[in-house]
């Protein structure tokens, strides 16, 4: 206590505290208690705004219905941060190994059920397979799919069909790689395609990073820089040392260039289309 207080610091709230917590409380104080404390870590990773997945659980609710609420929400929101649709036994396998005690496999279920009755998760079938995603998910979707339609023929070349020919052809022969025709419509839709988004679809060794590279190359011989961002800091330093390419993480592009969107200032508009404009940008995966 000398030293607490030669420091500065009052410990009577501290054994205060825990005199408190030693007083003797009812069944239903403590489950109120409990439940408001979960409820104030879904605030905290979920964030303040009201949280769909959580509707209907307040902190008076059962304890294992609470828990069950709060698993779920839980579930969701770790798959959804990595696949746009999961399968039902998926996210009850998930959730049940995020639960906190008291949520049994019966009321998982059962919460489930009501957010897919609820419509906060939506289900249906895809080549026979059950799947579900969240709204959430499902508007980012359709809103991409409209960007992309939206960016066809939209744009000129940015290099001129014959050169990006002429210049992928010697940059391969360069490298001694021999393209096959898949990775040479890849890499020349980089090049010279007129849709505002390409997609090219590639599976583990199909070489999407020596088409990469070679566009690079391509690319920096007519004055036009190739930048990407992929998912993972760890993915970005592998591809930026296999192409050459300046690569950082999709977060770290967003967090530069978080308030050039919406109602920003002309300025920072005006700065993100210096760092942006007229480039080539490879999203990873």
């Amino acid at each position: 206590e000398q030293l607490a207080g030669e420091r500065g610091l009052d410990l009577s709230p501290i054994i205060a505290a825990a005199r408190e917590a030693a007083r003797p409380r009812g069944f239903i104080e403590q489950v109120r208690e409990w439940g408001q404390a979960l409820l104030d870590k879904v605030t905290h990773y979920f964030g303040p705004k009201p949280e769909p997945l959580m509707a209907g659980a307040e902190p008076a609710t059962r304890g294992s219905h609470l828990a069950a609420a709060y698993a779920v929400a839980a579930g969701v929101r770790h798959l959804a941060e990595r696949e746009a649709t999961f399968e039902p036994n998926m996210l009850l396998r998930t959730s049940l190994n995020m639960s906190d005690h008291g949520a049994t496999v019966r009321v998982v279920e059962s919460r489930i059920d009501r957010l897919v009755t609820d419509r906060t998760l939506l289900m249906g079938k895809v080549h026979g397979r059950d799947l579900m995603t969240t709204r959430d998910i499902f508007k980012t979707e359709v809103d991409m799919v409209n960007h992309v339609k939206a960016g066809i023929d939209a744009i000129a070349s940015p290099i001129d069909p014959a050169v990006a020919v002429s210049g992928l052809a010697d940059a391969s022969k360069a490298a001694a790689i021999d393209l096959s025709a898949e990775q040479q419509d890849g890499a020349l839709a980089i090049l010279s395609g007129t849709n505002a988004v390409q997609l090219i679809q590639g599976d583990a060794g199909a070489g999407k990073t020596t088409i990469f590279a070679l566009a690079r190359d391509v690319a920096a011989k007519s004055g036009i820089e190739i930048i990407a961002a992929t998912p993972q800091n760890k993915l970005a330093t592998e591809l930026r040392e296999v192409t050459g390419i300046q690569v950082q993480s999709v977060e770290g592009l967003l967090s530069q260039h978080r308030f050039a969107t919406g109602k920003a200032t002309s300025v920072v508009i005006d700065n993100a289309r210096a760092d942006l404009g007229g480039k080539i940008l490879i999203v990873d995966e």
